[in-house]
């Protein structure tokens, strides 16, 4: 068994607003207010499997709803190019962490090399300290 729901809910926008209009429903001049609609297919009553926002102009005398944006396309335009930019500088942050990130990594990888080499040269002088004792010891029991 499977429990689902579909559901609608209209919420007015607390201090959203409000524009007078003829309605197109009613067809008499009325006060519209800022609202949304939230749309929703729920599993078991719990579990959102989808949902979607919706901003709207809301008829005050049927209640009927029209599009936002065809009240007010300049605001649509204004949130699409905010958009836009919020991405560009999404871009660019991920761009500028990238760099860091990679100069972080190629500091580190010289930190290792130096380090390296010094190992190297310490156990390479250390070599040639014994080799020289060795020889001086060799010497000596020559007698030269």
């Amino acid at each position: 068994m499977f429990v689902w729901s579909v559901g609608r809910q209209l919420k007015r926008v607390p201090k959203g607003k409000k524009q007078t209009l003829q309605c197109g429903n009613c067809k008499q001049e009325a006060s519209f207010y800022e609202s949304t609609v939230d749309e929703s297919f729920k599993a078991y009553m719990v579990l959102d499997l989808w949902k979607r926002s919706k901003r709207v102009m809301q008829c005050g005398e049927c209640l009927g709803v029209c599009d936002y944006y065809s009240l007010y396309p300049e605001e649509k335009q204004a949130e699409e190019e905010a958009a836009r930019k919020a991405e560009v500088e999404r871009k660019q942050r991920e761009q500028e962490e990238m760099q860091k990130r990679q100069d972080t990594e190629a500091k580190e990888r010289a930190r290792q090399q130096e380090e390296s080499r010094k190992k190297y040269e310490a156990n390479k002088a250390r070599k040639d300290q014994e080799i020289d004792d060795e020889l001086a010891q060799m010497k000596k029991k020559l007698g030269k």
